[in-house]
């Protein structure tokens, strides 16, 4: 089975392949973001306007968290895609042990974090003391969850590395029934209002891993195979996780600061903005979920193809995703301006906070074009910035046909427009490299605070670093 999915993937047909694994984590995407919109649908419905709000004022901090572990485990992603295309089964499953191992460390860390923090950072945002008590509840409750979201996320991102993006979704739809289910329960039946709501969540989170890591433990035929004599966390794996992860993080996080920045001034605006806020972040989250499924799906197109070394066919595929991403982001678009009222209207039915949320979404809906292109070249670039000996054996051909040799642990970083018109490297180490097939072109490579332009056919990095 595995084998088939990576042909289709390495054979197929670009757009029919691409749409195919697109969808399932689109869906998949939708069906996580219902956890939080169930809580905010139901607590809006049943408990009202400032319980609404206390929810909606926890949504910044909980992205910024959440965001960093969703860039880590994109890492794994990557990682993962690009051995399994170049057929590195051993490495794929030392890869998935280091990666379940970093899961259960990174949750554990974010889980204190935001017990601790909780309380004071809604007081930092400026929440008001209406609602701090509910939203600081809710926020604890919920950071209990972080090891198996994290756990779910880093075994979804294993399985569509290899092809699989339909089981992460049928795991994601029976926890968000689960979720729904009890959210009914605890806040309308059992009247358990924000506590409610959290615990509900955190349930659902508890079931989506388990039902994650059941499939990645327990699947036969996978590439690897899972015990607890190999859970450990290899420095060179975890490395190349981090130079994917953290970038990917680090990106997440500069989005989520800036919302904390605006929910912090959305706050001074009293209850009901608030609560308008909140809800256009969840008709809002629909865009971003569309981009980022894109950019997921040409993320394990392009490091497959990229390790199968087949890189007009990576070319092809990112001209394809961007073409998709334009289209979709139009569609998006133009639902959200003119039905922007009766979609806030099932969440409340308070007229100041529907007035409000119609307000912000004529303002920001025409910037999404703009942002969809901005993502997609984002994510193809950081699929493609970095290759060591480690992981590719010391051989390997770049996109423009250039030939390279790495010693020892090197470590070469492509720029990130790389392409046969603007060849730049960046070397840490020693390599060799055979540029004979695009000798008119320069071939920039930089060492240390050198720069070496090349027009020759080949050179030895080592003897010019001395």
């Amino acid at each position: 089975m595995a084998n088939v999915k990576q042909t289709d993937i390495l054979t197929g047909s670009i757009p029919r392949q691409l749409l195919a694994f697109f969808l399932p984590i689109w869906f998949g995407t939708l069906f996580q973001q219902l956890y939080n919109t169930a809580d905010t649908l139901i607590v809006g419905n049943f408990v009202g306007t400032r319980a609404l709000a206390a929810v909606g004022a926890t949504g910044a901090f909980v992205n910024l968290l959440v965001g960093l572990f969703v860039g880590l485990c994109s890492g794994v992603g990557v990682v993962v895609s690009q051995s399994f295309g170049a057929r590195d089964y051993d490495g794929v499953d030392r890869q998935v042990h280091t990666a379940l191992v970093f899961s259960v460390v990174i949750g554990a860390v974010l889980t204190l974090a935001g017990l601790v923090t909780a309380q004071p950072m809604m007081r930092l945002m400026g929440t008001p003391d209406e609602i701090l008590d509910a939203s600081t509840l809710y926020l604890r409750i919920y950071f209990l969850g972080m090891i198996p979201q994290i756990l779910y996320n880093t075994g979804t991102y294993i399985l569509r590395a290899i092809g699989d993006s339909k089981r992460p979704l049928y795991f994601l739809i029976a926890a968000s029934l689960v979720n729904i289910v009890l959210d009914v329960v605890f806040i309308a039946v059992l009247g358990w209002g924000v506590a409610g709501a959290a615990i509900a969540t955190v349930v659902s989170q508890v079931a989506s891993a388990l039902l994650t890591l059941r499939c990645v433990i327990g699947s036969e035929g996978m590439p690897w195979h899972v015990s607890l004599d190999k859970m450990r966390m290899e420095p060179g794996i975890l490395e190349a996780i981090c130079t994917i992860g953290i970038p990917a993080a680090a990106q997440s996080a500069m989005y989520n600061l800036s919302n904390m920045v605006i929910q912090s001034c959305m706050n001074s605006f009293g209850t009901d903005t608030i609560a308008a806020w909140g809800v256009y972040g969840k008709i809002d989250f629909v865009f971003w979920m569309t981009i980022n499924s894109l950019g997921i799906a040409i993320t394990t197109f392009v490091g497959q193809n990229f390790g199968a070394r087949q890189y007009d066919r990576v070319r092809s595929g990112v001209r394809v995703c961007m073409a998709m991403a334009a289209g979709l982001t139009l569609l998006v678009s133009v639902s959200f301006y003119f039905g922007a009222e009766p979609l806030f209207r099932v969440f409340t039915q308070d007229n100041n906070v529907v007035a409000v949320a119609v307000l912000v979404a004529g303002l920001f809906v025409s910037q999404y074009l703009l942002l969809s292109n901005r993502i997609e070249r984002a994510e193809r670039d950081r699929t493609l910035c970095y290759v060591t000996s480690q992981e590719s054996k010391g051989v390997f051909t770049l996109p423009d046909g250039t030939s390279v040799w790495l010693n020892g642990n090197s470590r070469l970083t492509l720029s990130e427009q790389f392409d046969g018109t603007q060849r730049r490297v960046k070397l840490e180490g020693e390599g060799f490299f055979d540029v004979s097939r695009n000798p008119e072109r320069p071939f920039i490579v930089e060492i240390g605070r050198r720069q070496i332009e090349v027009l020759g056919t080949a050179f030895d990095v080592k003897s010019y670093a001395h």
